[in-house]
């Protein structure tokens, strides 16, 4: 299970086509760029109760750029690549995404 759910973070963040920044985001700038992209695209911001933490493994910034949010009070979480933000799944009814890894998905062959 954790497996596939890493697999659709990667395949989220590649179809993004997430780029390297210069750093890292703090948890501060998330919620900064999360607000006003919300405001601009008449989304819910998020809440003020809002528990944020980075859960992205070391390698995953260094290597795509991308980092993934999560939010404790809500059990959301989200994919940051730049001034985007993708939703990566619902907390509803458990604890969300729990833990992510990178990894490289082998191509097809036949």
């Amino acid at each position: 299970m954790k497996a596939r759910l890493w697999a659709l973070c990667l395949l989220l963040a590649a179809l993004v086509g997430c780029a390297p920044s210069a750093r890292p985001a703090t948890c501060a700038e998330f919620l900064a760029r999360f607000e006003r992209l919300a405001a601009a695209q008449g989304k819910p911001a998020l809440s003020s109760s809002a528990e944020l933490f980075d859960l992205s493994p070391d390698e995953l910034f260094t290597k795509t750029g991308c980092q993934i949010f999560k939010d404790g009070a809500s059990c959301e979480s989200y994919l940051l690549k730049g001034e985007e933000i993708r939703r990566l799944g619902s907390g509803f009814g458990g604890w969300g995404l729990t833990s992510v890894e990178l990894c490289k998905l082998a191509a097809r062959r036949g």
